[in-house]
């Protein structure tokens, strides 16, 4: 609940789309592999609940037998130590952004 208004917010969110090489976003990887995004609002960071988060869209993914999952995050961004614990390899750079890619094959997500 918001402490102002009294109604329910959102607090986290997480997703992966697939782009084609048409139409995509700046760290466009490959058409078979998509991109995460995720967000948690600053004041609920540091609870575990974007590891919670990630770690419940990669077993989905490889539930869905993807090979691959990528993301991009600027250099200062403190998820960085986040990613790396989760396997994601930095394979790029756009401008001041790190493109990541994790190998579904290779990597076990623990609960």
């Amino acid at each position: 609940m918001s402490p102002s208004t009294g109604q329910k917010e959102s607090i986290r969110a997480v997703w992966y789309r697939l782009w084609t090489p048409e139409d995509h976003s700046y760290e466009f990887v490959d058409g078979e592999t998509p991109e995460l995004g995720v967000g948690v609002c600053p004041e609920q960071r540091g609870r575990g609940i974007g590891t919670r988060l990630l770690k419940a869209l990669l077993k989905e993914a490889q539930r869905q037998q993807l090979q691959h999952v990528s993301l991009s995050m600027e250099f200062e961004n403190p998820a960085l130590r986040l990613y790396e614990r989760l396997s994601f390899q930095k394979i790029g750079i756009v401008d001041t952004a790190w493109t990541m890619v994790v190998d579904l094959g290779c990597v076990l997500i623990s609960p």
